[in-house]
């Protein structure tokens, strides 16, 4: 008698779980793309060719016909945790102002840029740094002097790349806002997330959750109330942010040296920056893997949170010119 109540009310648990985890699903799923339904991406235009339009790959180029290796200097942009290649659209501008003999790959970051979680839950953080080296490909194939622009969590990625590129293929390397390391509040859950056996349920009872805010910002930005169409996500799926930190420790647990630098990384991050571990961790992260002969260089941003392409004109337009620029230090 005893095991059949038993099972009746495991059964009934099971039935409870399964439609609370169903609701939250649909909770979170219909917050996050009603709110961009409603700042009007999607006005006047097919939802799905929408979010292809916005998450499609962004090349710009200023001449039309060119023979091999055209441009002088390349870049490739790799974005963030959720960022669309439209995040890269004020150093593509600059980029252009800048030097017709410029090129600007950004590649649309697998599992972002689409109406629905359904790629972002497959993906694995192979997948995106071997869609950042064929897309580095791209960007050698026609350039002569070629940097590596990362934010966030491409600055993960940037990091992985530079460890399997061909040598001394990459001029610089710029990290902003790096994620190579995660803030002391992140930890605990972090650990959790990728425990085997602990982890593997918890996306199972939970597979998508609620962005964390950074001190009530919807984005970690100071100057995000200037921007009255602001593109970002209420929520993620938990798989790919145990898929973000397995990368991130697969980089803190690498000592292969950056060999596809030549020249310099350089370190930037906005002082109010709650989205990653510190400026100086990174920076001797970065330390450790590279190679003799490469300069290293990090700064801190006054006025600036993690999202410095967003912040005001001042600090956006110095980040931008040091990116573009050959930047030692003073």
């Amino acid at each position: 008698m005893v095991m059949i109540i038993l099972c009746i009310f495991l059964l009934v648990l099971s039935v409870f779980l399964f439609i609370f985890r169903s609701l939250k699903i649909s909770k979170y799923s219909n917050e996050n793309f009603s709110r961009l339904a409603d700042i009007g991406y999607f006005d006047n235009a097919d939802e799905a060719l929408e979010l292809l339009e916005i998450g499609k790959p962004l090349v710009a180029t200023k001449t039309e016909q060119a023979p091999i290796k055209p441009y002088k200097r390349g870049f490739l942009l790799i974005g963030g945790f959720g960022d669309t290649p439209a995040m890269w659209t004020s150093l593509i501008d600059f980029s252009k102002i800048q030097s017709e003999t410029s090129f600007c790959y950004a590649p649309r970051t697998l599992g972002w840029g689409r109406t629905n979680f359904d790629e972002a839950q497959k993906v694995r953080w192979q997948d995106w740094v071997v869609a950042a080296l064929e897309a580095l490909e791209v960007v050698c194939a026609v350039s002569e002097d070629v940097v590596i622009v990362g934010h966030s969590t491409g600055a993960i990625i940037a990091m992985l790349v530079l460890q399997r590129a061909r040598p001394k293929s990459i001029s610089r390397c710029v990290l902003t806002g790096p994620n190579l390391c995660s803030p002391s509040d992140d930890l605990p859950i972090k650990n959790i997330l990728l425990h085997p056996i602990v982890g593997s349920l918890l996306i199972k009872m939970m597979p998508l959750v609620p962005k964390k805010l950074r001190e009530d910002r919807p984005v970690d930005c100071l100057n995000w109330r200037a921007y009255p169409r602001l593109f970002y996500h209420t929520a993620f799926p938990l798989s790919a942010v145990r898929e973000m930190w397995r990368m991130q420790d697969a980089f803190l647990h690498s000592d292969k040296p950056l060999k596809a630098l030549k020249d310099e990384v350089v370190l930037l991050m906005g002082e109010h920056d709650k989205s990653v571990g510190p400026l100086e961790t990174s920076t001797e992260l970065v330390r450790k893997v590279l190679p003799a002969g490469v300069n290293i260089i990090s700064q801190r941003f006054c006025g600036a949170a993690h999202n410095l392409y967003g912040e005001k004109e001042e600090v956006a337009n110095q980040v931008l010119r040091i990116i573009w620029s050959n930047f030692t230090a003073n």
